[in-house]
């Protein structure tokens, strides 16, 4: 089956009926799975993205990162939310403002905003 197909076949209705315990299973079998074919994944996706372009731009470490990196992170924040409502409990933010950011404008020697 090719991702077009399996596309088409998500049905949102049937995904919301399904119980957060399957769907944590599920996000974890998938993660498993990316973790098995991630350089795959990277790999094609580089040359993919390559073949757009005519040219070499991607490297495999840049294919990792913007592929299985973002998608390992994407699907372990959503395991971690459905390992939290499966005990019927909401998940909590770890932090929140617990990052300070300071800039300067111009030439770096105005007032410091943050």
């Amino acid at each position: 089956m090719i991702a077009r197909e399996t596309f088409h076949q998500l049905d949102a209705k049937k995904w919301a009926a399904t119980s957060a315990q399957r769907k944590l299973q599920l996000l974890v079998a998938v993660r498993d799975n990316l973790k098995r074919y991630a350089v795959e994944l990277a790999r094609s996706e580089g040359e993919m993205k390559d073949a757009l372009m005519g040219e070499v731009l991607f490297s495999d470490p840049e294919s990792m990162l913007s592929t299985a990196v973002l998608l390992t992170n994407t699907l372990s924040a959503c395991i971690r939310l459905y390992r939290s409502l499966a005990k019927g409990k909401m998940l909590k933010p770890s932090g929140i403002g617990c990052w300070k950011l300071q800039f300067r404008i111009g030439n770096g020697k105005g007032p410091v905003f943050g």
